[in-house]
Order: C-alpha cells, then structure tokens, then sequence
C-alpha cells in the first residue's frame, strides 16, 4: 500500500467556540447522501444506540468498538469543510494545530461528539428524500434510508485491502461502481462523501447454468472473437473519421481517446464473457473432470484459461492474452469470410497496450 504523504497545506487556526459550533452539527447519517438537493437533516448515534446483531451497520459497528468518522450535516460556515479536514487529519496523525489549548479543543470536542447523540432537522422530511413503506401493525410506515459517509469509509478501507490482497494473488476482486454523490464538488453534501462513490456491484443471479454449459467451457474455454455488434460499432467509427478528415484518419489525442474507449469496451465484453463462464464452472465443479481441479482443462490455451480462472494466470498472462485479443480486432472477418477492417488500423501493439490495462 502506498505511503500517506504529508499535507501541503497550512493548517488554519480556529477558536474553541468555533469548535463547539462545529460539534453541533457533526452527524452520523446524511439525508443529503440520499439526494443532494434535499434540505440538511441528519442523525448522531450515541453509545448507547450500538446493537449487537450479526449485521454491518452503524449501530453494530459501534457495537464492536469501531469509531464512525462524523460529518457535517450541512456547510452552514465557508469553514466547514476546512475544519473538518483539519480534524481528520490530525485524527490520522499527519498534521497538529500550532498551539496545544487548540489541540485540546479538538481532543474535547471529539470526545463529546464520540459520547452523545444528536438529531438535526429531522421533525420533518424533506420531499426529496425517498421513502420505503413499511407494514406494521395492519397499517404502514414510511422509513427513510439515511447514508453514512463515515461507516462508508470504513468499508472503504477494508474493500481497497481486500482487493489489493486478492490482485496480489490474481484472484477475483470485489466489484465496485462509481456514483458521483455531490456532483463536482462533494464537499457541498459532506467532508467525507466520496467514501460513499465507490459502491460494490453485486450482479443478479441467472437462471441457474446447466452441466452441459459447464462441460463445454471446461473442454473448449471461451473464444476470443469480439462481439460482432462492438467490432461494428468500431468499424463504423472508422468510417466516420475518415470521411470527416478528407480520406485521411486524423491522429489526435481526441481521436486517440475515442478508439481507446473502443477497444476497451470491446475487451471488457470478452472479460465479462469469461467471468460468465467462471460463474457455469463454479456452479457444476463437483461434475468436472477431477472434481475441477484444475477449473478449465489444461487442453485449453493458457489465454483463455487465465481469462476464465485468474487463479491459472501467470506473470506474463496478461501481455499474452492482450496480443491475442489484439490480432482477432485485426484480422475480425465477417461472416462471408471477408475482414472487416480492410484498411490501415491503428497499430496491434498499440491495441494490445489498451487491453491489457483492461486485464490487470
């Protein structure tokens, strides 16, 4: 894991009623993580809120000695975000006050905010906020999930040493979204909201895979072609640019940028296609040939089986796969048998370095 640089910026002194007025506005959980324009309201647990329940969520967090990093509920001061990063850099141990009565100020405040409760605005819900109904008693109740950015970054932190753990060893990460809380400038909605941008995707079952599908991927792996709608979609490009240019395909980093995008699309299809076959095989390893083990049979080339089982990939996979992925782009024929790419492409190598930062 990468060193935690120092800060380059100088810290800003405040007063000790500047963090008692901070303190007041330090919450747990954010309406405004659920939507951005809703008007500020929030919750702080309180110690004595933690609950000991096989689940994770605040209150079992608190229940298991975590300590959840709060946020403001709204910048109702310019100073806000910058005491707040101030804060949790001196939480971390990479930056100190001047004076110690302020380093005391701080001690104090977060000692109180660490020990009591505190609920803001929230004797009525903003219209903007969602609601869930909820049967109780012959009637229902409307409940509104409310985000943690603080108990967002401490899964954070687990995910991101979970996945470099598991990439060490070329084993499946954790897949993860990026959903843009905030807009541009997240700190309008909390000092800690980009913790909550990286959300795990978890895929929807399919309707379940047969034995046969399993055996064919185990005797035969996957295949490399690309998807013929992606190669059009490319091939159509092509044509596009060089009828913009006069004959001539352009070579600028805008043009670059555009067929890179391409081509990786193109490639993270067949990933996907290979983690689909991952899936079959997992699901019928007990009727594979020695029980699956190997995953893929060693009859299948060492491509396609690193593409399929990252468990069988070995230092160099990754260059291998993305050249052989690289050279079906280029000689891609149609289906009477004529390539569909019948002029001057942008080079094998070139694609190649695309697709491999796909692959690793």
């Amino acid at each position: 894991m990468a060193e935690r640089t120092a800060p380059t910026w100088t810290w800003r002194p405040f007063s000790c009623e500047q963090y008692q007025e901070f303190s007041r506005s330090l919450i747990h959980f954010s309406q405004k993580l659920t939507n951005s324009n809703a008007s500020p309201a929030g919750v702080r647990l309180s110690p004595e809120q933690s609950l000991d329940l096989p689940y994770v969520c605040g209150r079992t967090m608190l229940e298991h000695g975590y300590t959840i990093g709060t946020d403001y509920v709204a910048i109702r001061s310019a100073w806000f975000p910058t005491m707040l990063k101030q804060i949790m850099a001196f939480e971390r141990g990479d930056a100190s006050p001047p004076s110690d009565d302020e380093a005391e100020w701080i001690r104090e405040m977060m000692r109180e905010v660490n020990t009591t409760g505190l609920d803001v605005a929230v004797d009525s819900i903003s219209i903007r906020a969602r609601q869930l109904l909820v049967e109780k008693d012959g009637t229902y109740v409307a409940v509104t999930p409310l985000g943690s950015a603080g108990l967002c970054e401490i899964l954070d932190g687990r995910i991101n040493a979970h996945n470099e753990e598991q990439s060490a060893s070329k084993r499946k990460t954790l897949k993860r979204a990026y959903m843009g809380y905030g807009g541009s400038n997240p700190q309008n909605i909390g000092g800690r909201a980009r913790a909550a941008q990286r959300p795990l995707v978890f895929f929807a079952p399919s309707g379940g895979h047969h034995p046969r599908e399993a055996l064919r991927y185990y005797h035969r792996g996957i295949s490399l072609v690309p998807n013929k709608e992606k190669m059009r979609n490319y091939h159509a490009w092509h044509i596009a640019q060089r009828a913009s240019s006069g004959g001539e395909l352009l070579s600028n980093s805008n043009r670059r940028a555009q067929e890179e995008a391409l081509i990786k699309s193109i490639a993270q299809d067949i990933l996907s296609r290979a983690e689909h076959a991952y899936g079959a095989l997992i699901a019928h390893r007990e009727r594979l040939p020695h029980q699956g083990n190997p995953l893929v049979s060693p009859q299948v080339p060492a491509t396609v089986c690193g593409l399929i089982d990252p468990s069988l990939r070995d230092g160099d996979w990754a260059y291998r796969t993305a050249w052989a992925i690289s050279e079906t782009i280029s000689d891609y024929r149609t289906a009477g048998r004529q390539r569909l790419l019948d002029f001057d492409i942008t080079s094998s190598e070139t694609l190649a370095q695309w697709i491999e930062e796909v692959l690793v």
